[in-house]
Order: structure tokens, then sequence, then C-alpha cells
């Protein structure tokens, strides 16, 4: 026998020894020949390159292995899609009452449209106490601010991606308090926040109305045009939000009918906010304002009972008698865009040209106007003239007298604290006010005795 041949029968018993004790080993056989090629390939791709150099090893290395659905690691359950919450931040008198009782009348329809309007935190159908702020006007209300971890948490199980919030409260929320609020919300869903904005003249009139009414203001309105001016600085008010959450995710439309959608607001609403045209059912009410002015006497009477009653809940207790004397003498107190005549031509020309250069920027950012036009319809009619002052003597003796037959208890507390006021006329809004109801009480006084007890 050569060398060579001996080397090779070497190398043979080599092989059957290998071979031999393999066998051995529980009958151990080649992967290949339990696994099908395709899924062999897919497992060498999956795993290290020190693992597959020891495929070749037998079954015992499956063992070894994770299952193969797991090969890659667990399986993780599909990532939820982020929903999308818009937030309605106002400005107040834009419409805000009429589009919340809008959307909450029609939650169903908007549910099947793929828009969820929910009923945490509501007051009123709207969804105030979701706030990131309490107004001090609403302090003595009772209302219970919630956290965003006391309602967030709960949309997520809403059974639509598009979630929308309205509340004109939000907007009066501090920068840091916006932050913090966004910061949160942000959290668990794509924020976008939308809000309307109305001439600056119109907006200041009609809320000096509001807040006569909400029995927060005591003073005339010549008076506090100036701290009016800061109120309603859009800008101002926009660039907590922007900042927060990006330009791209601010909605800035104008309160003007020329340029809603349809001429309608809650049209001009569903399709530029939500992104829908108006479904079918989907029902709103008449033309009516939901919120509607006092008529000017009505609205100086009451800023008389403010000065005079100066606790908010206690004035806020006349203001339903005082609304029906107004709607009563004023058909226009409840037109939804009723042009309020507090302010001059000359003042309402130079609110608007104080305003002219950060509405040109919203314009242009917001709404991609090159113009700078944020508002179309800026004609004040030069021929019209601030409203003449109305005749206090005989509106005020008319309201007197509903009072007094309507609400006798509420007219004896109010002579009561007229008569109070002349009597230490330290503070002298409240005396000019006391004077000027006093003045009418006595015709209403008769009638109130005239009148058979109240029921």
């Amino acid at each position: 026998m050569t060398r060579r041949d001996d080397q090779a029968k070497r190398r043979e018993e080599r092989r059957k020894a290998r071979a031999e004790a393999q066998a051995r080993a529980a009958g151990r056989r080649s992967l290949a020949s339990y696994v099908h090629p395709s899924t062999l390939r897919w497992l060498g791709q999956s795993m290290s390159h020190r693992v597959r150099r020891r495929l070749s090893g037998g079954l015992h290395w499956i063992r070894a292995l994770p299952a193969a659905s797991n090969v890659a690691g667990p399986r993780a359950e599909p990532p939820r899609a982020r929903k999308t919450l818009i937030l309605h931040v106002g400005m107040g008198k834009t419409g805000t009452t009429a589009i919340q009782n809008a959307l909450w009348d029609n939650r169903e329809v908007l549910a099947t449209a793929g828009v969820t309007y929910p009923t945490i935190g509501t007051v009123a159908n709207a969804h105030h106490l979701v706030a990131p702020r309490c107004p001090p006007f609403l302090a003595h209300a009772g209302w219970r601010f919630l956290d965003v971890s006391e309602w967030a948490p709960l949309l997520l199980d809403a059974g639509t991606d598009r979630i929308v919030m309205s509340s004109e409260l939000i907007v009066w929320a501090e920068p840091d308090q916006v932050a913090a609020f966004c910061a949160a919300l942000r959290e668990l869903f794509d924020v976008k926040a939308c809000l309307y904005l109305r001439r600056q003249d119109n907006t200041i009139m009609a809320s000096y109305n509001q807040m006569i009414k909400a029995g927060t203001q005591i003073h005339a309105i010549d008076k506090i045009i100036d701290r009016q001016l800061d109120r309603f600085d859009y800008l101002a008010k926009i660039w907590p939000w922007e900042k927060a959450l990006g330009a791209e995710n601010l909605i800035v439309l104008p309160y003007e009918r020329g340029q809603f959608h349809k001429g309608d607001l809650i049209d001009d609403f569903l399709l530029k906010v939500l992104g829908i045209e108006r479904p079918e059912g989907f029902a709103v009410g008449d033309d009516r304002n939901p919120n509607p002015r006092l008529s000017q006497a009505s609205m100086e009477y009451k800023r008389c009972i403010n000065n005079l009653v100066r606790e908010v809940a206690s004035s806020n207790r006349f203001n339903p008698v005082i609304a029906r004397y107004s709607e009563g003498t004023d058909a226009g107190s409840g037109a939804i865009f009723h042009e309020h005549d507090l302010l001059s031509p000359e003042q309402r020309a130079f609110v608007m040209r104080v305003f002219e250069p950060g509405n040109a920027y919203i314009a242009r950012k917001f709404m991609g106007r090159e113009d700078g036009a944020l508002f179309l319809d800026l004609e004040i009619p030069k021929g019209k003239r601030k409203k003449p002052e109305p005749d206090l003597g005989a509106e005020f003796r008319a309201i007197s007298e509903m009072i007094a037959r309507e609400e006798p208890d509420l007219f004896a507390e109010l002579r009561a604290a007229a008569e109070a006021a002349v009597a230490t006329p330290a503070n002298a809004n409240a005396h000019k006010a006391a004077a000027d109801l006093l003045a009418s009480f006595e015709a209403a006084g008769s009638q109130a005795q005239a009148a058979p007890p109240a029921a």
C-alpha cells in the first residue's frame, strides 16, 4: 500500500468515526432533512453568522432557538393611529354659541361623518371645563375645571379619528398655560387649534354688551376703550398657540358673512375646520341669536344694577326680566349680525387703524393672503353717527315697572341698594347709578302696589 493510499484510508476512518458519533447522539439528523430549503434560507438570514455556521450540527440547534414566528423578536400589536384633536378656542362673540349648539345637537350625525363632539367637560353644550384657565368672573359659579390628565386619556377610546372640542374660554389662557396645555395634549394627539376673528371695532362693542350682561362691567364704554385695545390684539392672542403648536396647526378664519362658505357660519366651520360638507340629517335651528344682546337702554339699566349689586350672581338674577324687555322693544337684539352703535365712526376708524398692521400679518402668515386683507368689509358709513343716548327717563321707568310687576322681590332689593348708595355717596359710579334708577322708581312703585302679589 502506498503512502497516498494509507492517508486516504485514515481520512475515511476519521469520517466514519465522526458519522458514528453523530448517529449515537440520539439519531440526530441534518437540519436540512427537517426544514424546507426556503425556510432554512429565511432562518439563516435572520441569525448571526456564528449561528448560521452551526446550523449543520443537527436538529438540536432548532430546540435552542426561539419559535419560528418569534425569530425576529416578540410580535407587537400594530401601533394605534394617533387621533386628531381640534380645539375651537374662540374668539368670543364670533358665533361660538351657535357653533356649539349645532355640534351638540348633531353629535350622532357627526359621528357617522368621522367626527366626535365629546360630552366630557361640557357646560351649556361647550367644553368650558377643559379650559386651562378659570376666568375670574366664573369663580363664583362653582365650576370645577379639569386637568388634562382627567379628560384627555378618555378621548383615546373615541370611535372616530377626529375629535372637536369648543370653548371660547380657552383663548384667554396665559402663554405659559397654553404651552403646558398643548404639551400635555400633544403626547396623546395630533393637535390643531381654530379661532374665528371679528373686526375689532365690532368685537369691542359686542364684548362690552356681553360684559354688562355678565355683571362684570360697571363703566361706560368710553372709559375702557384703551383697555379693550389690549384685549383684542389678535396677534398677541395667536402667538402662544403658534409657539405651542406651530403655524401649520392653526386654523384662522374671518368672522364675516361674505367670507363664509355658502354664506353660513355653520357650513363654514364644517368645511374649513372639520373638512366636511354639511352631512345629511345635520339640523340647525332658526337664525335667531342664541346669545342676544341687550338694547341700549336695557344695557344702561343693567350697568346701573352692576354698580349697585356688585356680587355677580346676585346682579345676574335681573337678567331674565331685562332681556324680556329688550327683546320686546328692540327687534334687532336677536339678530346674529347686528351692528352695535356704541362707538362713533371716528372711534371705530381709530380702532381699525391701530390693528391694521397686525391684521395684515395674520392674513399673510396664517391665511396665505399676499394682500394682507383679513377683513373684506371695512366700510364704516360716513353718514352714520353714534346712536343718540336713549331717553333713559322714559325707558328706565318702563323697565322698572316691568321688574316691579314681574319680580317684586328683586325690585324691592334694587330699591334698597339704590337708597343705600345715595345715603353713602363715597362711590361716584354707584351714586350716579342710584340717582338714575331712583328717578324711575316712583311710577314703578305705584305699578307694583297696583299689581296682584306674586304667586
